[in-house]
């Protein structure tokens, strides 16, 4: 479905496996440019039929980030439209480039702790192929798009290089999966899909730094777009989130008995039953778990061969 949502703006609905996906497309005239590409079938389903419909093609596909549901499409949108341009932030664009080095450094990251059940395979037919990032955007460039400027904002903490667009002149915001509450809502019986992140501090940042635009219309990856007011309650459950993983990690610990990142995974996911236990809070946990060692509140030990978490102190 397509909903004209601003000046020269419209959400293009691409839902996945019970989640749901909002992409973005700009006319800026001269130039059209979709935001992000979805998953492996997403541009045949819900982006080729929309260009179609308005006998037009894309001039740049923007990148918010490298996680498969926002640039899994790459390659096949490539294929769709040969002089297509793509644009990504030059820290995540190294993953866009090369799957593998995605996979490896992302979800292989802790193969003590979480691995996939079939080594990955069904996971990389999510993904359409390397593609090349023509306009590698830095911290606080700006983005023209035939009569438009986009200020780029990195907005780290859920990838390294996430990026918000902001028009200053409409006020609007597509910010991708810039704050996640506590995780996209899901339907038809799929387990609920926590938030993830990389690096807290960078998050809980890019965050607040996004609701200090004050922007008229926020365009989410999982929410849609909506209002600053809708905005302020995602962060809002963002900051619960983070601070929730903040706390129950360090419960984990004040067992005085070392645990491996995989038993204080499990002592969350005993806290949100209801969430799929798999990558992304093991991901959240790992990330809490280095903001506590970075404050020397937890430290680090080899038992058998495994690192082990600790209180400090103990």
């Amino acid at each position: 479905m397509a909903t004209e949502i601003g000046k020269g703006i419209v959400q293009l609905d691409a839902p996945f496996d019970g989640v749901p996906l909002m992409l973005y497309v700009i006319d800026g005239g001269t130039e059209l440019a979709i935001v992000d590409s979805g998953i492996s079938s997403t541009p045949d389903r819900q982006i080729a039929p929309y260009f179609a419909e308005i006998g037009r093609a894309p001039d740049w596909l923007v990148n918010t980030h490298a996680h498969v549901d926002h640039y899994g499409g790459n390659g096949r949108m490539q294929q769709l439209y040969p002089d297509l341009r793509i644009a990504a932030h030059e820290i995540d664009a190294r993953w866009i480039e090369d799957i593998k080095r995605h996979i490896g450094e992302f979800y292989h990251e802790m193969p003590d702790d979480w691995f996939f059940d079939d080594g990955g395979a069904g996971f990389a037919t999510m993904f359409t192929g390397n593609t090349a990032v023509d306009l590698r955007l830095g911290d606080d460039d700006t983005l023209t798009i035939g009569n438009r400027r986009f200020e780029v904002i990195r907005t780290s903490g859920h990838s390294p290089g996430h990026i918000t667009l902001f028009e200053r002149d409409t006020t609007i915001a597509i910010c991708g999966d810039v704050a996640l509450g506590w995780g996209p809502a899901v339907f038809g019986g799929t387990p609920k899909a926590p938030a993830v992140f990389t690096d807290p501090d960078a998050y809980l940042d890019g965050a607040r730094r996004i609701l200090a635009l004050d922007a008229s219309i926020y365009c989410t990856g999982h929410f849609g777009a909506v209002t600053r007011e809708r905005m302020a309650s995602i962060v809002a459950d963002t900051e619960d989130f983070v601070a929730s993983f903040d706390r129950w990690t360090l419960e984990a610990l004040r067992a005085r008995k070392a645990l491996t990142l995989h038993e204080v995974a499990l002592f969350i996911g005993r806290q949100i039953p209801d969430y799929d236990f798999g990558f992304h809070i093991h991901a959240s946990a790992q990330a809490t778990l280095d903001r506590h060692l970075r404050a020397r509140r937890a430290r680090t030990t080899m038992i058998e061969g495994r690192r082990h978490y600790l209180m400090a102190g103990d």
